[in-house]
């Protein structure tokens, strides 16, 4: 397994990605995980950094962790309707926990949304957090 981190933005990102909904309004190159820079773009969906807090442990020597990550859209100023279309997407998209890579979700919270402008584009924060397990490698 990748780290819990790494494996909660790959499968969040998973999920953006397969939706053809939000794929008419952002390409797949476009919807980055781990990175806060767009590399350029103006249109894009950023899977930000998970923040990863340790809980304890489950039965089976499960590690446990509450974690949070915040889904970033920019749209150019000009095109309101469909900074707001995206992001309603990616909220609706993420109602429901992933399937991640070598963990379990116990937890996971509704998207909490804030819409904001920011120079010449509109930016939503879309908010996220859970309570995940995993096994631990002894390697």
């Amino acid at each position: 397994m990748l780290t819990p981190e790494l494996s909660v933005q790959a499968a969040v990102r998973d999920v953006l990605i397969a939706s053809p909904a939000i794929r008419e309004i952002v390409t797949p190159n476009k919807i980055i995980a781990g990175s806060l820079d767009l590399g350029g773009h103006r249109w894009g969906i950023i899977v930000g950094p998970v923040d990863l807090r340790l809980t304890g442990y489950a039965a089976g020597r499960q590690t446990c962790a509450e974690i949070s990550l915040t889904v970033h859209t920019a749209v150019t100023a000009d095109a309101t309707e469909d900074a707001q279309r995206l992001a309603g997407l990616v909220a609706r998209a993420l109602m429901d926990a992933p399937a991640a890579k070598g963990l379990s979700f116990d937890e996971w919270q509704r998207p909490v949304t804030t819409t904001y402008r920011a120079g010449d584009s509109i930016r939503t924060a879309i908010d996220l957090r859970a309570h995940i397990r995993w096994m631990e490698n002894d390697e």
